[in-house]
């Protein structure tokens, strides 16, 4: 996406957050999905942070806040963010390869942790 239509896009958003004012948490994950594909890591977490209130036993609520704090690299409150969606649905590869992803001195303590959970 050109620089041009990244702008046109942002600018859309801003003036349509008026009308996507919601109490869906789905639509507010989307919300900062979409900012951090904008490189808008602080609107990304903002509004993933919101979600995680509205909705606090929601998994992808706390990967959206790990992503943008991923973006704004703040590795340390990334890696418990996905810890956190992780403990919550220990099955989810998606959310283990996001944590894998975090700097390896990082995520040690989940890794500790993953291994007696699995039995390593």
């Amino acid at each position: 996406m050109s620089r041009c239509h990244s702008q046109s896009l942002t600018e859309w958003i801003i003036k349509s957050e008026g009308f996507l004012k919601t109490k869906d948490a789905a639509v507010l994950s989307n919300q900062s999905l979409c900012w951090a594909r904008l490189n808008e890591g602080g609107l990304a977490l903002e509004i993933a942070q919101l979600c995680s209130l509205m909705w606090p036993e929601w998994p992808k609520a706390y990967c959206r806040q790990g992503a943008a704090l991923m973006l704004l690299k703040d590795y340390g409150k990334a890696v418990d963010a996905f810890y956190k969606a992780w403990k919550m649905s220990l099955d989810n590869k998606d959310i283990l390869n996001m944590l894998l992803e975090c700097p390896p001195d990082l995520n040690a303590h989940f890794v500790k942790s993953m291994m007696k959970w699995d039995g390593m």
